[in-house]
């Protein structure tokens, strides 16, 4: 493996200090492991006890039978990802007892060279009774959990389109991150046949290979790396790509998703826009890309105002505040004008 200095580290916050404000770590928009936020959850003191313990707490409040898991054979040594040629993954998926679940991933504590087994992003109130007000997080009231239940594995490099809190109950994780403006040298592999929805990153920060990926090294060098104990929690900014490993026999991470078509939002996909924007525009000449380049700018980047001050607010029309009716109107406009309507 090339050498590499080593990541920054993610700086650590006390989630029950006085002046700690969760609405303050979002403007700053920089991952942070905040410290002291799960105590209190009774899944939290099962796990201090062992991980058998851990996992009889959520059988003992489990609502279903049978789970959606995924499962890769030891010979991918924990990775979750492509096989060579982008179209199989390395992981079939199937569905089986929780109970079973439960105690394969138990019993596979007990192997040198194990499986990876995982139940992932699972809606935690759909599966457990009462979990999210038993595991209560005074930050986001209202934002429900996803619950992540496995062994050790490896989840490629990619992004959420929102706000992101996730909270290490069981075992340890390490969360290698890239600011989004990386996105260029992080090689992102296609963006609608993916491993579990996202789009992630072809190039490994476990086994760079710079002759493939030249340009890895840079978004190397702007990487930051987060290493969670039970009972951190990690912000994760909207669109930062992370690079996740599960180090611990059992791992069971709970987050939470605000904002954003992940997080519920119900709104147009900017991802959508984005490419039906790049099927359109990469046709055109190169100078008149780069005049729609600066029009984007105006409109839709820079301080809003900037396009708007000088024109009387009852007259700014598309410019101005849409209610619902409006915006729905728009959305209707840029469908029939969409290539094929």
């Amino acid at each position: 493996m090339p050498s590499l200095p080593p990541f920054a580290k993610v700086p650590r916050l006390n989630g029950n200090d006085p002046d700690f404000s969760l609405e303050r770590v979002c403007a700053e928009a920089h991952p942070v492991i905040i410290e002291g936020l799960l105590s209190e959850w009774p899944l939290f003191q099962a796990a201090q006890l062992g991980d058998a313990e851990a996992l009889a707490e959520l059988r003992e409040q489990s609502l279903v039978e049978r789970i959606k898991v995924v499962e890769a054979p030891a010979s991918m040594g924990g990775h979750l990802f492509y096989l060579q040629g982008l179209r199989k993954f390395t992981f079939e998926r199937r569905v089986m007892a929780f109970e079973q679940f439960c105690e394969r991933l138990l019993s596979l504590a007990a192997q040198t060279q194990a499986p990876t087994l995982a139940l992932q992003t699972a809606n935690s109130e759909q599966h457990f009774k009462d979990f999210d007000s038993r595991q209560s997080l005074a930050l986001l009231p209202d934002v429900p959990s996803r619950i992540w239940i496995g062994n050790r594995a490896i989840v490629a490099t990619h992004h959420d389109d929102a706000e992101n809190l996730a909270a290490v109950v069981c075992g340890r994780r390490r969360f290698t991150l890239f600011p989004p403006e990386q996105v260029r040298n992080l090689y992102i592999g296609p963006l609608d046949h993916t491993p579990a929805g996202a789009p992630v990153s072809l190039a490994s920060p476990l086994n760079p290979d710079f002759e493939r990926y030249p340009r890895f090294r840079d978004a190397l060098a702007h990487a930051c790396v987060a290493e969670l104990e039970p009972g951190d929690t990690l912000y994760i900014p909207t669109l930062w790509w992370h690079h996740v490993e599960s180090l611990s026999d059992v791992n069971i991470l709970v987050n939470y998703w605000w904002g954003g078509a992940i997080g519920g939002q119900q709104d147009t996909s900017p991802q959508a826009l984005m490419m039906l924007a790049r099927h359109h525009f990469q046709s055109l000449p190169e100078q008149t890309r780069a005049a729609w380049l600066s029009m984007f700018k105006h409109y839709v980047f820079d301080d809003p105002a900037m396009s708007t001050e000088h024109i009387p607010e009852a007259n700014r029309g598309l410019l101005g505040t849409l209610d619902e009716a409006q915006l729905a109107a728009l959305r209707r406009m840029v469908s029939a004008q969409a290539p094929g309507d």
